[in-house]
């Protein structure tokens, strides 16, 4: 670090870090003292990848956003581009717990803005301030935030993409799909979301294992064989893996070759 440069939290999606270590329940509590301290919002939504430390970090993160006198909305085991559409649609704060797509013994803290995107550096830098400053809100015990659980957001972000798609002509197409899910957070999602457009889904790892025993998270072709060779001999039409918070996706065309994607895009 350079001098005179004011050290940083937050990289380039979150603060990352390996759980016990330096990603500590204290540090994980400070870090949600700060977020609730830094919005004062009423209430602030939160969701975890499959991680095995999701429940612990989330825990620690929510008891110190509750203590800031700020309702905590739990939305369980969520893809983050859900979470983000949750944020949006009701104009909340988020935090998702996630290392994305890094090993398992990694974890994070990723924080979203009521618009559905990822806090500005801004935002960022405001939230570090209150944690180096320790000048948290602390509020009457009486006033404490609460907890509610809110199981909607998968099923309303799968009925939202399939609003947004011509669902009788992709339904028509009888496509055959192949999908991987890794063991991550869309292992619901997504082949809920296939299903309904008509298609018929052969799901590989759609089991939600924090370990990520089936293969590693990274979406890369190295850790797909099982999907190429599942394409390459199954007569499909596509198929699709995503990484561990699903915010990754890359696709497998109908002749088994992989399609990254920045090739997706263009």
């Amino acid at each position: 670090m350079k001098a005179g440069q004011k050290k940083r939290l937050f990289g380039t999606n979150g603060i990352r870090g390996t759980p016990n270590v330096d990603l500590t329940p204290n540090f994980a509590m400070e870090i949600g003292q700060s977020i609730g301290s830094y919005f004062h919002a009423g209430k602030i939504a939160i969701a975890t990848d499959t991680r095995l430390t999701g429940a612990m970090i989330q825990a620690a993160v929510g008891s110190g956003i509750m203590s800031t006198g700020t309702e905590l909305v739990a939305l369980g085991i969520l893809p983050t581009p859900a979470l983000q559409f949750y944020c949006r649609t009701h104009s909340l704060y988020g935090v998702m717990i996630t290392a994305s797509h890094n090993p398992p013994q990694f974890n994070g803290i990723k924080c979203i803005d009521k618009d559905g995107t990822e806090l500005s550096e801004e935002n960022e830098i405001g939230v570090e301030e209150v944690y180096f400053s320790k000048k948290f809100t602390v509020t009457d015990w009486s006033k404490c935030g609460t907890l509610r659980q809110d199981n909607s957001a998968d099923n309303a972000y799968v009925s939202a993409i399939i609003e947004r798609v011509d669902a009788p002509a992709i339904s028509r197409s009888n496509f055959r799909i192949a999908f991987d899910a890794g063991n991550g957070a869309s292992y619901q999602t997504t082949p809920a979301m296939l299903s309904a457009l008509g298609a018929q889904v052969v799901s590989l790892n759609c089991n939600a294992d924090g370990r990520f025993t089936s293969r590693e998270s990274e979406p890369k072709p190295e850790n797909l064989t099982s999907l190429l060779g599942l394409v390459k001999s199954g007569h499909f039409d596509l198929g699709i893996a995503h990484d561990g918070d699903a915010d990754r996706t890359v696709f497998i065309d109908e002749k088994g070759s992989f399609i990254d994607g920045d090739k997706t895009l263009s």
